[in-house]
């Protein structure tokens, strides 16, 4: 996806745009999960929020196992990312669903015990979380950072 960002983004606009409200709930579902990855990939935490939040509620109500673990997943690097510490339990819960199809608790059971973040990601995700916070994206289509829009 080099270089292309921008033109992604508005590709996947247009999706939801035309699609809206005449698609199934699934497929709904679906594109505003992309939407939400799309926007996380690109550095635009905040943006990726409000459609992420859309597609976990829409994966809850059809039960969805496996697509509710792709919107959690980017809806919670998008809230912690963003400053909101609600985004590890989402990112938690994300790897429960994940594998549950074939293995049953998808591994939650692990998950349920304490755990600690290494010092090399906790330093790795305030360092992202600053730079968020003053406005600059991670990533652009020239792969330099840049103001968020």
């Amino acid at each position: 996806m080099a270089g292309l960002g921008d033109e992604a983004s508005a590709a996947s606009d247009r999706s939801v745009e035309v699609l809206g409200d005449s698609t199934s709930r699934e497929l709904l579902q679906k594109l505003l999960g992309w939407r939400s990855r799309l926007s996380m990939l690109l550095g635009q935490y905040r943006d990726a929020i409000p459609p992420g939040t859309e597609a976990v509620g829409l994966a809850r109500r059809i039960n969805a196992s496996r697509e509710l673990s792709r919107a959690l997943n980017a809806l919670g690097t998008s809230l912690t990312m963003a400053g909101n510490q609600e985004g590890l339990s989402m990112l938690r819960e994300g790897h429960c669903h994940r594998g549950r199809d074939r293995r049953g608790d998808g591994g939650c059971a692990r998950l349920q015990q304490p755990h600690r973040v290494s010092e090399n990601t906790r330093s790795m995700i305030l360092s992202r979380q600053r730079r968020s916070s003053r406005g600059t994206r991670l990533h652009n289509s020239q792969g330099r950072p840049q103001p968020d829009r």
